[in-house]
């Protein structure tokens, strides 16, 4: 993913350093929670950040998982597209409970 990054800043004339030797660049590439959370704290007007507060938990299967789970729960209505998720080996006994119904 990084010679992607690095192909398409040199495509549009972009310097590419490394994080750790400059806190002035324009634009940071962040893969972690941590450095998502580092980087927005100190962020000045003109910089900008690969990643939104929150991304990781969307991208997480478990994470996203649980979330939508909820949100169906809630408003069964609305996330009716969502079909039931069980999350493996936590909810084991619920699987095979739904399956012997079955």
């Amino acid at each position: 993913a990084f010679d992607v990054l690095r192909i398409s800043a040199q495509d549009i004339s972009w310097k590419v350093v490394s994080a750790t030797s400059r806190s002035d660049a324009d634009v940071f590439w962040v893969t972690t929670r941590e450095e998502t959370a580092r980087r927005l704290l100190n962020l000045k007007s003109h910089q900008s950040v690969s990643k939104f507060p929150g991304t990781h938990d969307v991208c997480s299967k478990l994470a996203f998982s649980t979330l939508l789970g909820t949100a169906a729960r809630l408003f069964p209505q609305r996330y009716d597209f969502w079909p039931r998720t069980w999350r493996l080996p936590d909810e084991r006994a619920a699987l095979a409970a739904f399956v012997e119904r079955r």
